[in-house]
């Protein structure tokens, strides 16, 4: 699983090649356990390889290999998360979700930065749920095939008062431009941007940037309080905005 600068993958990576299962695991997901309505991934084989990035700390990679073509879920996918990078003639769609990498494609799902087996198949059921659940709501979501960009910690600095005052809780205005750009920090923590006026033109221009950036921020986190709330609790409304 190759990296850039920009996230797992840039808008030219190539589909993933087939490979050579290791060792794999047959899986039912949780949301055929339940006896619901029938999900569209219903089980799955997944695959766990020590990661060839792994350091001192071991690290691990893991497919879910689908035994159902999930390819026409990705554009509602892609909707609701909103800060992927869908390609649409391969079709793929690459996410970044809790400082891992994730892999969309029609056969399989992919995740890095794993410390063992047991969080490779507690990450991919979450995915797993989170398309089901998508899929599910696929009547109220608009899908998206936009090849969406992603959004540059140093657009967010430039835009940032510079201080480095640390009332944000983070060493500096880069730091938190980081996680600005990662959607891991709100802009209201920043408070000279929010209650110094003389920046009021800046914090404008920043929200523009993060609303064009970020099309489905709001999907993407109620998709997520989905997983968090637990798998019982049924999803409210999801629109991409």
């Amino acid at each position: 699983m190759g990296h850039s600068s920009r996230g797992w993958r840039t808008p030219t990576w190539p589909p993933m090649p087939a490979r050579t299962p290791g060792t794999l695991w047959s899986s039912r997901s949780a949301a055929s356990e339940r006896g619901n309505e029938v999900p569209l991934i219903e089980s799955y084989k997944l695959q766990v390889d020590l990661s060839p990035h792994s350091g001192e700390e071991l690290e691990y990679e893991a497919i879910a290999h689908l035994e159902v073509d999930i390819a026409p879920a990705l554009p509602y996918l892609n909707a609701t998360l909103g800060r992927g990078v869908y390609l649409p003639d391969e079709p793929a769609l690459s996410w970044r979700y809790e400082g891992r990498n994730v892999g969309f494609w029609p056969d399989r799902i992919a995740v890095d930065h794993l410390k063992d087996r047991d969080e490779a198949r507690q990450v991919i059921e979450e995915l797993i749920d989170l398309i089901n659940r998508v899929w599910e709501r696929r009547g109220e979501i608009e899908p998206d095939t936009t090849t969406h960009e992603y959004l540059q910690p140093l657009e967010v600095y430039r835009l940032l008062p510079q201080t480095n005052c640390g009332r944000c809780g983070e060493q500096g205005c880069f730091p938190f431009a980081v996680k600005l750009a990662a959607g891991q920090i709100q802009i209201e923590a920043c408070r000279p941007l929010l209650e110094d006026p003389t920046h009021a033109e800046r914090r404008a221009e920043l929200e523009d940037l993060l609303a064009a950036k970020w099309p489905s921020l709001q999907g993407m986190r109620a998709a997520m309080a989905w997983i968090r709330r637990g798998r019982q609790v049924r999803p409210g409304p999801l629109r991409a905005s």
